[in-house]
């Protein structure tokens, strides 16, 4: 049996930034929502509760797609270009987390084929 390259500390952390993340989203979408609603409508209105059926399958894909634009958002120049710091933060801490995320997710695959 092959021994494994990803240490544990570091599974711990990945499994940890998941939940992390989503709440960071969470508030960043309530932030949106609150301060910036333009912009939350530019996204396409997206919410995290995409496991309640919205009624038909057109509307469960358009919120999926601003689902996945919520995702793009932080890595967009237009979230740099919002003046609020409150927001701001949420930004850097989405951005944080996901990097995070991102890193950790692809050492996991290269240390374990």
């Amino acid at each position: 049996m092959a021994e494994s390259h990803f240490p544990l500390w570091a599974f711990i952390v990945e499994m940890a930034a998941i939940p992390v993340c989503f709440i960071f989203l969470g508030l960043l979408l309530r932030r949106l929502r609150l301060v910036h609603p333009a912009m939350w409508e530019k996204l396409g209105r997206p919410s995290l509760f995409i496991w309640a059926w919205p009624g038909s399958i057109v509307a469960l894909l358009e919120r999926v797609d601003a689902n996945i634009r919520l995702l793009m958002f932080p890595f967009r120049t237009q979230s740099f270009q919002l003046g609020d710091a409150g927001t701001a933060i949420l930004l850097w801490l989405v951005r944080a987390t996901l990097g995070l995320l991102a890193i950790f997710r692809l050492w996991s695959w290269w240390a374990n084929p």
